[in-house]
């Protein structure tokens, strides 16, 4: 599975995080979605559809995340400076 994660190109990784998104983002952005959940009187896992709706929206964006910071660990793209600066200033931290 790395293996098929380093072949990607930029614009394919790119493709495939953008698409959760934008369905998050017009989730959250567009009021006809949320109208129409907002009439539903079903219930599940005892709670209505609209507080379902607000919930999916963050967890959705936190997962897509974490997954592409997984994927970017992965294909060697995280930014290493910023972990070298901290192991420096904790080694000038503990000299003084």
């Amino acid at each position: 599975m790395k293996e098929w994660f380093r072949k990607l190109s930029l614009s394919q990784l790119i493709a495939v995080f953008a698409v959760p998104y934008v369905i998050v983002c017009l989730m959250a952005l567009f009021p006809p979605l949320y109208l129409w959940a907002s009439g539903s009187t079903s219930l599940f896992l005892g709670m209505p559809a609209t507080m379902w709706y607000w919930l999916v929206i963050p967890v959705v964006c936190t997962v897509v995340t974490w997954i592409l910071f997984l994927v970017e660990g992965v294909r060697g793209e995280l930014d290493l400076e910023l972990a070298d600066l901290d192991e420096l200033a904790n080694e000038q931290g503990a000299s003084e």
